[in-house]
C-alpha cells in the first residue's frame, strides 16, 4: 500500500497519522500496526504510534479519547 506513489504522496500530505495498539490485542492487530508504524517511519511519513498495555477491547474508551484528541488538534 505505501508503495504505491498516490497513496504515499496522500500520506505524506496529512498533518500526521495516528495509530495505536494493545501488547495483549486478541485480534493480533498490535503486530499489523507495529509492522505499518514501522514502515511509515522507514518512508519519513509523520506519524505518532503508542503501544499501550492491554488488548483490543480492554481500552477502548481511554484509547478512543486519545485518538479523537489527536485528531481534534490537528483540525484547529
Amino acid at each position: 500500500m505505501l508503495d504505491n506513489p498516490e497513496y504515499y504522496a496522500n500520506m505524506m500530505a496529512l498533518e500526521g497519522v495516528y495509530l495505536d495498539a494493545g501488547n495483549q490485542d486478541e485480534l493480533g492487530m498490535n503486530a499489523m500496526a507495529d509492522a505499518f508504524a514501522y514502515k511509515m517511519a522507514m518512508m519519513g511519513i509523520p506519524h505518532t504510534y503508542e503501544n499501550f498495555d492491554g488488548g483490543h477491547f480492554s481500552a477502548l474508551f481511554s484509547r478512543l479519547e486519545i485518538s479523537l484528541k489527536y485528531c481534534s488538534d490537528r483540525m484547529n
